[in-house]
Order: C-alpha cells, then sequence, then structure tokens
C-alpha cells in the first residue's frame, strides 16, 4: 500500500510540473521591489560656511550641501509643528524611562528565580525579596498574556467588522493599556 500512495504521489507531482511548464509566460514580476514614502521636496543647491578654525586653506571655505524645500506646506507644518518636535519625542522618552528599569526588574527577577530553581528549590535571599520576584514575574507574565489577548481581539474585530471598527481605535487602545497597567498594578 505504501508503494502505490508513493506511485501516485509521484505521479501528481510530475503532473502538476508538467502542466506547469506549459502554462509559464514570459512574466516578470514588478513587485519585488518596494516603493517607499517620503516628503517630496525641491533639491536647492547651498553653499555654507566652515566654522572658524576649521581650514588652513582659504579656497576650501565652503561646503557644498543641499537644502530641501518641501512643496507642500502641510508637510512643512506638520515636520514644525508640537506634534512631531514635543508630544512624539515626549512619548519616546517616557516609554525609555518606564521600560528600562521595568526590564531591568524582570531580568532581576528572572535570574533570582532562576538560581531559587537550581539551588534545589530553596530560597536565601528572604521573605521580602521572594515577594516581589514573585510578583515582578507574575505580573510580567499577566501583563504580556494580556497584551497579546488585547491584540488578538483586535485584530478579530478588525477582520469581522473591516473598516467600522476603525472609528474607536484610539479609545480601545488608551483603555487596553489602562487595563493592563492596572492588572500589572495590582498584582
Amino acid at each position: 500500500m505504501g508503494k502505490v500512495f508513493l506511485f501516485v504521489l509521484i505521479t501528481f507531482i510530475l503532473l502538476n510540473a508538467i502542466q506547469a511548464k506549459g502554462k509559464r509566460k514570459n512574466k516578470r514580476n514588478i513587485t519585488a521591489m518596494a516603493i517607499p514614502r517620503f516628503f517630496t521636496g525641491i533639491a536647492n543647491p547651498v553653499n555654507l560656511p566652515l566654522p572658524p578654525n576649521q581650514t588652513t586653506d582659504p579656497q576650501a571655505c565652503v561646503i557644498p550641501s543641499v537644502e530641501v524645500e518641501l512643496r507642500s506646506n502641510n508637510t512643512a507644518k506638520y515636520l514644525r509643528g508640537p506634534l512631531s518636535k514635543g508630544f512624539i519625542p515626549a512619548v519616546y522618552i517616557i516609554a525609555i524611562v518606564v521600560g528600562i528599569p521595568a526590564n531591568i526588574a524582570i531580568l532581576v527577577a528572572v535570574g533570582a528565580k532562576t538560581h531559587y530553581h537550581l539551588n534545589g528549590n530553596h530560597w536565601i535571599f528572604g521573605e521580602t525579596a521572594c515577594r516581589i520576584t514573585t510578583a515582578c514575574f507574575y505580573g510580567n507574565l499577566y501583563c504580556s498574556t494580556f497584551t497579546l489577548a488585547f491584540i488578538s481581539i483586535k485584530r478579530y474585530i478588525a477582520v469581522r467588522y473591516g473598516s467600522a471598527s476603525l472609528r474607536d481605535h484610539v479609545q480601545d487602545c488608551r483603555n487596553q493599556t489602562l487595563l493592563s497597567w492596572t492588572q500589572r498594578t495590582c498584582a
């Protein structure tokens, strides 16, 4: 029976290859290269003087450079506006200030928990360190699980309801983040 199955399988593979060979045309895949998005502008050559005491040659006191003039006033407003100059960097700084100590706490907790298990389930660091390590470990575990669950629910809603689900996207993300941090704090 196994030899018959193998023979039928090889026959189907060869048949498929022969049929595909006959259907081939001279096609090129034009989607192989991604087209980048960018702000459109006009390049204007500009000669900038060198800072003082940077050169000994008086002829080389000009640096050729390019200044980009933006075509759209909306682009200039966005790039020079308070959102891109103030809010977005502030969010990144807060994420770094909160994220780095949290990651260090998790690393210490995982290291202590590893020591505990390798030491024959004998805790040597005291009761307070045990409680903090357990809270960090399980808090991180639950927070990660809830975050993945929120992402899964959001993807399901986006597939099920399409563009109608995009209305409350920001509010949903805010609520999910607050719920996740509340759960993490309570752990």
